[in-house]
């Protein structure tokens, strides 16, 4: 299980081709064409044909937007806030998958209760519109990485509060 603080960002992964040609697109402002784009990223010394696979590579990786005809750097937005309040909140309820999960996770820790008791959680984020949480039926590595390190505070914070109890 990778935490935060081994996952690298989406910019580390790049080649040096594919960062060349997003410092071009940056180098030019908010928004160029196309063909604004591959003739800065040409002059940079990236290929026309290096300048395609990375324009490819760089709009999946959600670095780049594209408009209708313009191109313009892009840093995907923060994961939705997912806090250790809202958590323990969640796990106070009586009668809720989570709470049970979270129970059973007490109980044993394990790799894969954790697992399931941050898919719970996100499943059942009061007040979270839940396609920002998940595209498709995946959950995206920001949101679940915020939930994890959101129930491991609240896993560490009620156990806090039994002990002193």
């Amino acid at each position: 299980m990778t935490t935060t603080s081994e996952t690298r960002t989406a910019t580390e992964d790049l080649t040096a081709k594919e960062r060349d040609a997003l410092r071009a697109l940056t180098d030019l402002g908010e928004a160029a064409t196309g063909q604004q784009w591959e003739e800065a990223a040409v002059a940079a010394g990236v290929s026309r044909r290096s300048f395609y696979g990375a324009r490819a590579r760089l709009m999946q990786a959600g670095l780049v937007a594209a408009t209708e005809v313009r191109y313009s750097p892009h840093q995907p937005p923060p994961p939705p806030p997912v806090s250790t309040e809202d958590v323990i909140a969640l796990v106070a309820r009586e009668g809720t998958r989570s709470r049970r999960m979270f129970e059973l996770y007490a109980e044993v820790p394990s790799d894969g209760r954790l697992q399931n008791l941050v898919r719970i959680v996100i499943d059942e984020m009061p007040g979270k519109d839940r396609r920002g949480l998940v595209k498709g039926r995946r959950i995206t590595a920001e949101v679940y990485e915020a939930a994890e390190a959101a129930v491991l505070a609240a896993v560490e914070t009620l156990a806090e509060t039994e002990a002193t109890s």
